[in-house]
């Protein structure tokens, strides 16, 4: 087998057509066509560039070493972030991906719970669509909300006990001295 096919194989294994894979590299669908018919041989640096783009074995593009079976690096799951990160940089600022990206590095610890607990739901169907109220006081809160209402009423609720037995004191002791 050619590096051609070889070029030809990880296209097709990727499922991009010729103009998707030349985009890529920045290269044309013209210079991947003559790839793949052995026109043309590809450069050490495009070689090094399809293998870094497509994670693929530069010994088994080369030379085809290691069979087909080891066409493509292992990637571990920073690898993917890396490649997912570099990606969004190349993609404009306003883009979707680039929008919740930002939203998501701007989640607190909480928000990341609760939006993890949100996503097993949905993707286990458990999920169910807040009921739609007449009265938005009846609408059920996200967790993290409830949370922070919980304790700022906690927190309410010991200031007025404290300022209860603060007045029982002082009314015990009114009491006392006019009974002395």
């Amino acid at each position: 087998m050619t590096i051609g096919e070889r070029i030809k194989k990880i296209r097709r294994q990727l499922d991009m057509t010729q103009s998707e894979f030349a985009s890529q590299i920045k290269s044309t669908q013209n210079t991947i066509a003559r790839y793949e018919t052995n026109n043309r041989t590809p450069s050490s640096p495009v070689i090094a560039l399809i293998c870094r783009e497509f994670n693929v074995d530069e010994e088994w593009l080369k030379y085809g070493k290691g069979g087909d079976e080891n066409m493509f690096l292992s990637t571990s799951r920073y690898d993917e972030i890396s490649k997912f990160t570099r990606q969004l940089l190349a993609d404009e600022e306003d883009s979707f991906k680039n929008r919740l990206i930002a939203v998501l590095a701007d989640l607190s610890l909480e928000e990341w719970e609760f939006l993890e607990k949100r996503l097993k739901q949905l993707f286990e169907g458990t999920y169910s669509t807040v009921d739609i109220h007449k009265n938005p006081m009846e609408a059920p809160l996200n967790p993290y909300v409830q949370n922070k209402i919980d304790a700022e009423v906690n927190e309410f609720r010991r200031e007025l006990e404290l300022e209860a037995s603060q007045v029982e004191e002082l009314s015990v002791y009114g009491n006392t001295k006019k009974n002395a």
